[in-house]
């Protein structure tokens, strides 16, 4: 309201006689705690925001002065008391608006209670919420000491025992149900503290887990389909006490990694481990020097059959019937004798060589590793 000369007059002021007892309006003088439920949130950046730096809301209340009738009316610009009350420790939410249209006395939006700072009406500050009357509590006599928290989807519990689970459920609507743009199939999805130390991580149904077994010291990792393990810059290192098993139900296991995967353990075992790993670099050692020793004894061996034969192919010639060249010839026998006789020996040390290689096999299989 303005004055002839442009003077703003608040719409809490009224004429009233000089002397009133009243000293001022019931919009100043408000001390009352109020039941409301919350109509509209006005975030900072709404023109109708009063504030401009926190969300404000429009909370709809229902109350009796004395013996007068019910009064309904909207208190606005109402902001929400905080756990901390700090700029650099904070804690904020927002609160649900009703979007039942209006079709009940009670819908759908955040009951809160509210108290206007000095009693002014245009700064009622929201101290919390108080059930709602249409929620059910579903506790029974042994539920014992408990805690149950869900915001928008995500549920967070403590039992009597103090066993912690967070519960993914996606988006939800003021009645607690789904939202339509959430998706159904990913409702599910949970983290579990159990009382023995134990951890468990798990997808809707459990169909991919996680399982930090605390008590028999193991890890346990399922997946239905794939479980891939990529490491861009560095080592995959898996390190347990105890247990770790890595199990797929349907699909495949693997391990994509830029460098090294590295297993430093007691011993791998692959499938029914009924054989053990060959030690390459050992195995191939041996064999180097097996390869050398045959290669230059099947050179002299070349030589002295090669010498061998030659003497004997010339020697041949000289006996031809009518023997005339025996004599000429006994020496192309000699030599062909010798270097036979010299051969026979080096098929032994052949011999000798493989079953030297031979009686060093324990040694090229790993007493570790084992493999179908």
């Amino acid at each position: 309201m303005y004055l002839s000369d442009g003077t703003f007059i608040p719409s809490y002021l009224g004429v009233t006689s000089r002397g009133s007892d009243s000293g001022s309006t019931s919009m100043l003088n408000d001390y009352v705690l109020r039941f409301g439920e919350v109509k509209k949130v006005v975030f900072p950046d709404d023109p109708q925001s009063y504030g401009k730096n926190t969300v404000e809301y429009e909370v709809e209340v229902q109350y009796r002065e004395g013996n007068g009738s019910p009064v309904t009316s909207i208190y606005r610009g109402c902001t929400t008391s905080t756990l901390f009350g700090g700029a650099a420790d904070r804690f904020h939410a927002t609160l649900r608006p009703d979007s039942s249209g209006g079709d009940s006395a009670i819908g759908n939006g955040s009951k809160v209670l509210l108290l206007c700072l000095s009693g002014d009406q245009q700064k009622a500050i929201i101290l919390g919420g108080i059930e709602d009357p249409s929620v059910a509590r579903k506790e029974k006599k042994d539920s014992g000491h408990n805690l149950h928290f869900e915001f928008n989807g995500v549920r967070f519990t403590i039992d009597a025992e103090g066993q912690a689970t967070m519960t993914f459920r996606g988006a939800t609507k003021p009645n607690g149900k789904l939202s339509d743009k959430a998706d159904t199939a990913a409702e599910g999805s949970f983290v579990k503290f159990s009382k023995n130390g134990s951890i468990l991580i798990g997808s809707p149904k459990e169909d991919q887990s996680i399982e930090i077994d605390h008590e028999n010291k193991s890890i346990y990792v399922y997946a239905q389909k794939d479980w891939l393990l990529q490491v861009v810059n560095g080592n995959a290192s898996v390190q347990a006490a105890k247990d770790v098993n890595f199990q797929s139900k349907s699909g495949a296991m693997n391990v994509n990694t830029a460098l090294n995967v590295n297993i430093k353990s007691l011993g791998v075992l692959v499938g029914s481990a009924s054989d053990a790993w060959l030690k390459g670099t050992t195995y191939r050692t041996n064999q180097g020097v097996l390869h050398a020793q045959m290669s230059s004894t099947f050179g002299t061996l070349a030589g002295l059959v090669s010498a061998a034969g030659a003497s004997l192919t010339a020697g041949s010639a000289l006996n031809a019937i009518p023997v005339v060249g025996g004599l000429l010839a006994a020496p192309l026998f000699i030599t062909a004798g010798v270097s036979l006789t010299s051969a026979g020996p080096l098929f032994g040390a052949m011999a000798g060589y493989i079953q030297a290689f031979e009686g060093q096999s324990f040694s090229y299989l790993s007493l570790k590793n084992k493999g179908d």
